[in-house]
């Protein structure tokens, strides 16, 4: 007896689903890298099984000649859902290494835990800042509810790379460097008015030393703006990866998008 009549479509079907789920569970960007592989690895599997009565039978997979292609497809539908969020994710880290340049903190780094890589000071707080808010605000739900429309949306090996996936890959690559942007505008822009401010006096008062009395200043100014704009930095960090704010609007055109014309 063949190998495909032991395992049955079933099997084959749930095999392919562990590539979709694996692949965004092992690149997925708040703290996954920081969570031993075997975890993961049983991560991957349980969500999988979880999942895999909501597969039609009617997109069930056999191993014909195409069955590696569509493992490729799979994996290609978690990287693009892990891509997507990271994007999400990546702008309100790039929004506090924007904040850490003006008030010096740039030349400072502390060790990332979700990323294990060398941050500065601020980045690392906007970054850990997000990570609470994605749990605090059901970010989990939310991408289990896009793996679980996917199923719908995009059947089991039939994900295409189509020209609308890359337009949405493009903008949103471009939208992480404007809401960077647009976080850090408050400490940015008082850093510029305190460099100004720094300049004049330097010309007013030639015995005024700006290289050293300056760092001060711009510090604790920019942790006042810090400490007042907090609540704006809240509720707008929370309406990009909440449940109710634009990631799980990003997914969802992400899907479609992806889905064989």
């Amino acid at each position: 007896m063949s190998l495909s009549v032991d395992l049955g479509p079933e099997i084959w079907t749930l095999f392919a689903l562990l590539i979709r789920v694996g692949v965004l569970v092992f690149l997925f960007p708040v703290g996954a890298a920081r969570v031993p592989i075997p975890i993961r690895l049983g991560l991957s599997g349980w969500l999988a099984f979880a999942l895999w009565p909501a597969v039609p039978p009617e997109h069930w997979l056999a191993p014909q000649p195409g069955y590696a292609l569509a493992l490729v497809r799979e994996a290609l539908v978690g990287l693009g859902m892990a891509l997507v969020i990271q994007m999400v994710m990546g702008a309100v880290q790039l929004a506090g290494q924007l904040v850490d340049m003006p008030m010096g903190f740039g030349v400072v780094n502390l060790l990332d835990p979700q990323t294990g890589q060398q941050v500065p000071v601020l980045s690392q707080l906007f970054s850990i800042l997000a990570a609470l808010l994605f749990f605090a605000l059901g970010g989990p739900l939310v991408v289990m509810a896009a793996l679980r429309q996917s199923l719908n949306w995009i059947p089991i090996g039939a994900a295409a790379v189509t020209p609308s996936a890359a337009q949405l890959i493009a903008r949103e690559s471009a939208a992480v460097f404007a809401t960077g942007l647009r976080l850090s505008l408050p400490v940015v822009a008082a850093g510029f008015l305190a460099d100004v401010s720094l300049g004049i006096l330097a010309r007013a008062v030639p015995q005024f030393n700006v290289f050293i009395e300056g760092f001060p200043i711009k510090i604790g100014l920019g942790l006042v703006v810090l400490l007042v704009a907090m609540p704006f930095y809240v509720e707008a960090v929370g309406m990009l990866v909440g449940a109710a704010g634009r990631l799980p609007e990003v997914l969802a055109e992400l899907l479609l998008s992806l889905r064989a014309p």
